[in-house]
């Protein structure tokens, strides 16, 4: 089914709705050009409102696909750690003729998490790639700092460092792009050059409470990575303990499989 039943609904209304007003308008320029005034705004409206009418539709459809597709994330990829099922919906989706004629920012963002809690590099990379299509500065630049935390998770900090500075500079008036800069800094750079402040911030992540608590996919993601500090530290009381919160995690992700087979 292409569309969900409210997004059919909102369709039909809407096509519906700019139709009527395109009618009224060329009924308009009727009355008007019986008078001897000019028809032209009249019917240049008429024009504008016909060809929205007929754009609604495909415009309405990929609008229902991309949010299907966002609650789908947020459900399997955020919550229940079920990230293959995610991607699955992802690739069927997209090859759906006006489901979602392009990728969108908040799709990719869910997809790169996914294959992250699936530690599919070559995957999270293609992610990447895709958003780097996107049309707009914005996009642009939250790709460059996906691909900056790729690099520094290669060991290539030179080449992450370029990709964060060049971010800003695309977008430099975006606290998003800011704070995503300085995020990735804190994590995975930290981590690149062997900094200790990487843990503190995992750490706190996975410590918030309340209101502020991070939803599933960052607190198996942190302590995967809280993981690897302490094991790369040789500090084996506290990797053991962040090891087996990974094992124990819910949903079925390879982070999951892999810190199992670790502990055995």
């Amino acid at each position: 089914m292409i569309l969900s039943r409210r997004g059919a609904v909102k369709a039909i209304l809407t096509f519906l709705l700019l139709a009527v007003l395109a009618v009224a308008a060329f009924v308009f320029a009727y009355f008007v050009s019986r008078d001897g005034q000019s028809v032209r705004p009249s019917v240049t409206v008429g024009v504008i409102l016909s060809a929205l009418a007929l754009l609604s539709i495909p415009l309405n459809v990929y609008a229902d696909g991309k949010a299907k597709l966002v609650a789908e994330g947020e459900k399997f990829v955020r919550q229940k750690l079920c990230p293959e099922r995610f991607i699955e919906a992802y690739n069927g989706k997209i090859n759906e003729k006006n489901v979602v004629c392009r990728p969108d920012i908040d799709v990719l963002e869910l997809l790169i998490t996914a294959y992250r809690l699936g530690l599919d590099k070559r995957g999270e990379y293609g992610a990447i790639l895709e958003m780097k299509k996107l049309p707009g500065r914005f996009a642009a630049a939250r790709a460059m700092i996906f691909e900056a935390e790729y690099r520094y998770a290669e060991g290539d900090v030179a080449e992450g460092d370029r990709l964060l500075e060049e971010a800003i500079e695309t977008k430099p008036t975006s606290s998003v792009i800011h704070a995503s800069a300085d995020i990735a800094r804190k994590t995975a750079r930290a981590m690149a050059v062997r900094d200790g402040n990487a843990a503190d911030y995992h750490e706190s992540v996975i410590g918030r409470t309340g209101v502020f608590k991070a939803d599933n996919a960052s607190r198996l993601l942190s302590a995967w990575d809280l993981y690897q500090i302490y094991s790369s530290s040789n500090d084996k009381e506290k990797a053991k303990k962040y090891l087996e919160e990974c094992a124990s995690s819910s949903g079925k992700t390879a982070i999951k499989s892999r810190a199992g087979s670790l502990i055995r």
